[in-house]
């Protein structure tokens, strides 16, 4: 099997986790009024609710916002990724593909783990090279000759 060709691919805040988390939070404000109409009083349960409700969601929100921006690179044998001019090779996996939109996991040689969405129309040139490079299968190494164990 041939390995797939380099890309070089762009990367930042997606729209699409934006609406994901904006459709959480409407979910999380709808069950908490639904909650409190149903018992009829906003106790200590409730407020706590609501209160866990809006720290989850600002948090998320704040993990949107910070998102980097960077490029994503395969050279036909590694991935890296470039941010603020630092360059980490890694390995990269894919977590949900949609066709359209792609949620992956770079995981660098020393740190942790990033968590990219991309989409097809930040580059649709490059779209078609970038899903052939991540799905590709990884390159082994052929062992010289035969393996004794003593």
């Amino acid at each position: 099997m041939h390995n797939a060709p380099a890309v070089n691919f762009p990367v930042g805040r997606s729209a699409l986790q934006g609406g994901l988390i904006a459709g959480a939070a409407l979910l999380i404000l709808l069950a908490d009024i639904l909650w409190i109409y149903q018992v009829g009083q906003i106790g200590w349960t409730q407020w706590g609710a609501l209160a866990m409700g809006v720290l989850t969601c600002l948090l998320a929100c704040w993990d949107w916002m910070r998102q980097p921006s960077g490029r994503l690179r395969w050279d036909g044998s590694c991935w890296s990724w470039l941010a603020d001019d630092v360059e980490r090779s890694g390995l990269l996996a894919v977590r949900l593909d949609w066709q359209r939109f792609m949620l992956l996991e770079f995981q660098p040689d020393r740190g942790a783990a990033r968590w990219l969405w991309v989409s097809r129309h930040w580059s649709p040139d490059s779209w078609e090279g970038l899903r052939r490079a991540v799905f590709a299968a990884p390159r082994t190494v052929e062992l010289a000759g035969p393996q004794t164990t003593p």
